[in-house]
């Protein structure tokens, strides 16, 4: 027999794998019954006249079980199973002490799913990691499951466990990805896996094709920052020390320090040289003393000299801007909402930043010039804006690491730079007014430059043609994902000499996953002339999962006119009927005024005795479709449709349980009446309806976080005074905000919020957490 059963070793950690190949393995002996308690013991018989050749005894391959058990395991877990003296006793003691199977270990498996990513892995690695974790969790989820209900859940878990893989794919995936979700019906994971094997290896053929081209046309020193003409591949960089090919000074491997005769750096960059210690320590700490007395505040030195003390250590960008803001809020230099910081550059060939926000008049850019920094890459120059009226014409770069001032363009624009021990000072060359000053952090002299008084909607419309704008992105995503020209519509409404602007392209993802739709439906010619004289209606439903309070249906009403919507939302079809009667009595009521025409398909709910003697006593004409023919009801059938595609969006784009699709469905009708619309010519339903422009400052993403003041019955002096909520869309009846409460599950209506839009409430943790069905239709 063979003396190692299984090829996975028991470490302690891989129990589920480690047990699954072992029970398999008794199996194919036929002895798994020394296990499970099936094959026991015999009294012993012996009898002499026994074959010597017969099949061995129970205590034999018991024995051989245990042997095969301890070689199996590391070493330090056999020390444990010296005590036990049958295979069944080390199998139960194995199992009782390794084998997981509580809310802990599901938690920690669903977090493991979650933060799982492709990272650096080969699709096979990513393949086999990623099934691993989705196996123990399905072997723990579906234990106790009975049988009936197995398949539905191994169904759904199928779904989402494909889903997954694909979402967490690195982006060089991105084409397979999308053309793999774009399919009806979505192909399975195995054969989703057997694409990607087959574009691993197409990327991998294409690298060693593009390799072996070489390098051509005419080599380039790479410079600081500026830059001239498209980007230069690395291969074509020359290094001016070495003079070699594929790489740039600040990298070249060939460089030697005369001092401690170490390669990678030259004399006056060595750290273990002393002149050099105190002029780099800078890169990992600023120590300010903690008390300041009121003389060394009135000293223009102790205002702009730092000590910093010479620590080898080295710290990312991101910890020395924290350090240089903390110094400098202890010098006195308080950076707020008002100032941005900047660092003096003479190698900058031009003004930068990477913040839309610390600019006014933003106009695109139409040159040919890009930003070529240190290690060779290209940055791509979005915008041009002014920062103040001496710091005009600043390069818009989103990919930029920091804000950067050019002294020469400051010299070209009449300004004297003085630079010192105390730190920098930019004054007008006429006058002699300071215009920004700072101090000196070792060798940086960073800037704080207040920001422009301008209206951000006026620069975000502005910047409306850019195409890599992370302003319009954020509207696109307040206003519920509308499509580019409405989004380019309503940024440029208010600029009008903006008009001539290229609609915007944007990639937005969740737009991809959410409105994947066929052909259009063929628009109708006619159009009603009044309000309320023709109405269209259609119900939805049912909903795989249903809402808080129970609501699986919703029915449309959409006036012919103005193309304002109405919603309202059912737990049955019954409720039709009464549903229409609350909508005529606020039609009569708000807007003095009667349907006249009502347009619906021909369902049960609209035929009812009851709804058509209604009907009738109003003078109601009822329009109905042909049987099998929802293009005669083609206004609510689009309109359901843009709806949900809005819905799924939203969901999709913050990662929210589809419990709260009704939620999600509040807020796309309140966006889509108050968007601009093509049937309309431009103009918004709600204009057509009211009379006048809706307005836009009250809206804010989709499920962010926000943080909704407390009542005063809810806290004490010494509690938190706001709780961590959902944002959730907008109250009809109330001037408030709708955010959902998770520690008391309920929603809170308040106008008293904060909203961190940068940051989805749910996460995909969450999602597993909160999952309760199918994904919605």
């Amino acid at each position: 027999m063979d003396s190692a059963p299984v090829c996975v070793k028991f470490t302690g950690t891989n129990y589920s794998t480690w047990a699954f190949q072992f029970e398999l393995f008794l199996k194919g002996k036929d002895l798994w019954g020394h296990i499970d308690g099936t094959d026991v013991e015999k009294p012993s018989t012996f009898d002499k006249s026994q074959d010597v050749g017969s099949s061995p005894s129970w205590a034999v391959l018991d024995a051989r079980i245990m042997s095969w058990l301890l070689g199996s395991v590391e070493p330090h877990i056999v020390i444990h199973l010296r005590p036990h003296r049958s295979a069944q006793s080390m199998w139960a003691y194995l199992k009782k002490v390794y084998h997981q199977d509580n809310d802990a270990r599901r938690f920690q498996l669903e977090h493991a799913i979650a933060m799982f990513q492709h990272g650096s892995l080969s699709i096979q690695d990513y393949y086999s990691a990623f099934l691993t974790l989705w196996h123990e969790y399905a072997d723990l989820v579906t234990a106790d499951v009975p049988i009936a209900a197995l398949s539905t859940i191994q169904t759904i878990h199928a779904t989402t466990q494909r889903d997954q893989f694909l979402m967490k794919l690195r982006s060089e995936y991105e084409s397979v990805r999308s053309s793999l979700l774009n399919r009806s019906p979505v192909p399975s994971l195995d054969i989703c896996f057997g694409e990607l094997l087959r574009e691993e290896q197409r990327l991998s053929t294409q690298a060693i094709l593009e390799q072996s081209h070489g390098s051509s046309g005419t080599a380039t020193v790479a410079y600081v920052v500026q830059g001239r003409g498209p980007p230069m591949h690395s291969k074509n960089l020359q290094c001016f020390c070495c003079k070699e090919y594929g790489h740039i000074a600040a990298t070249c491997p060939k460089k030697f320090c005369s001092y401690c005769k170490k390669k990678g750096h030259i004399i006056k960059e060595c750290r273990i040289r002393p002149q050099n210690r105190q002029a780099q320590a800078f890169q990992t700490s600023v120590i300010v003393p903690p008390v300041a007395t009121p003389a060394a505040h009135d000293s223009p030195s102790a205002a702009c000299s730092v000590p910093a003390p010479p620590v080898p250590d080295y710290c990312t960008p991101e910890m020395v801007q924290r350090m240089l803001i903390s110094a400098l809020s202890a010098m006195g230099f308080q950076g707020n909402n008002s100032t941005k910081l900047w660092y003096v550059d003479s190698g900058a060939s031009n003004h930068m930043t990477n913040n839309p926000t610390a600019l006014c008049h933003v106009r695109p850019y139409a040159g040919q010039s890009s930003i070529q920094t240190a290690n060779g890459s290209s940055l791509p120059i979005a915008a041009i804006g002014d920062a103040s009226s001496k710091f005009t014409d600043v390069f818009l770069a989103p990919q930029l690491s920091t804000n950067l001032i050019s002294i020469g363009q400051l010299v070209d624009n009449n300004c004297a730079v003085n630079f010192s021990g105390n730190g920098c000072v930019v004054q007008d060359q006429v006058t002699g007014e300071p215009i920004a000053k700072g101090p000196k952090v070792g060798r940086l002299f960073p800037l704080f430059l207040p920001v422009p008084n301008f209206s951000p909607l006026s620069s975000i419309k502005s910047f409306a043609c850019n195409n890599d704008s992370d302003l319009s992105m954020v509207w696109h995503r307040r206003l519920g994902h509308p499509n580019t020209q409405i989004l380019s519509h309503v940024l440029n409404s208010e600029l009008p000499g903006n008009k001539d602007c290229s609609s915007l392209s944007l990639e937005c993802d969740s737009c991809k996953l959410g409105k994947s739709k066929t052909l259009p439906f063929p628009l109708h010619a006619s159009r009603a002339s009044h309000c309320f004289d023709l109405i269209h209606s259609d119900v939805w439903g049912p909903s795989p999962i249903s809402s808080h309070e129970k609501f699986k249906y919703y029915v449309t009403f959409i006036d012919d006119h103005s193309r304002f919507t109405w919603v309202y939302f059912l737990r049955s079809k019954s409720e039709v009927f009464r549903t229409f009667t609350e909508f005529l009595a606020y039609v009569d009521n708000q807007f003095s005024t009667s349907i006249k025409t009502l347009r619906t398909d021909s369902g049960g709910e609209y035929l009812s005795t009851e709804f058509q003697a209604f009907l009738a006593s109003k003078g109601i004409i009822h329009q109905r479709s042909c049987p099998s023919t929802p293009q005669q009801n083609g206004v609510a059938e689009r309109k359901n449709r843009h709806l949900l595609d809005m819905v799924r969006t939203l969901l999709l784009e913050s990662s929210v349980p589809s419990m709260f699709w009704v939620e999600a469905l509040k807020t796309a009708t309140h966006l889509i009446n108050r968007l601009p619309s093509q049937v309309l010519h431009m103009e918004s339903p709600y204009f057509r309806l009211f009379a006048k422009q809706p307005s836009y400052d009250h809206l804010r993403i989709f499920c962010c976080v926000c943080f909704v003041h407390l009542p005063p019955h809810e806290r004490h002096k010494l509690s938190a005074q706001s709780v961590r909520c959902a944002f959730l869309g907008y109250n009809m009846c109330q001037k408030g905000f709708v955010c959902y409460d998770p520690t008391l599950h309920r929603t809170r209506i308040s106008r008293n919020v904060i909203f961190f839009e940068n940051q989805h409430f749910f996460h995909v943790s969450c999602v597993i957490l909160f999952y309760c069905g199918p994904p919605l239709l």
